[in-house]
């Protein structure tokens, strides 16, 4: 399949990557919500799995919070993100 010359707004750049990725995510997000995870609680799976594809939707695009680069280094700048809300889902750290 050959790729559009353009991208519409509801595009991503690299779909493939893009659908593995999302597909990798979400299966993350559903081993947290068997888990009883207590941020995935807290907010519910149905709206966590809502942000995690509308956040990488943004990422994928460098919109928003993820239009900057880091500054520093890479692990700071993702522990940023985590307190906004347009990254709050993606950017989570449960080992940090």
């Amino acid at each position: 399949m050959v790729p559009p010359l353009r991208s519409g707004p509801n595009e991503v750049p690299f779909p493939t990557a893009f659908e593995r990725a999302k597909k990798f995510l979400k299966d993350q997000l559903q081993k947290l919500t068997k888990a009883e995870d207590e941020f995935v609680l807290q907010i519910g799976s149905w709206v966590a799995l809502q942000e995690l594809v509308r956040q990488l939707k943004m990422y994928a695009r460098r919109e928003g919070p993820f239009s900057s680069h880091p500054s520093s280094d890479t692990l700071s700048w993702w522990r940023t993100l985590s307190e906004s809300s347009d990254a709050n889902i993606l950017a989570v750290c449960h080992s940090c």
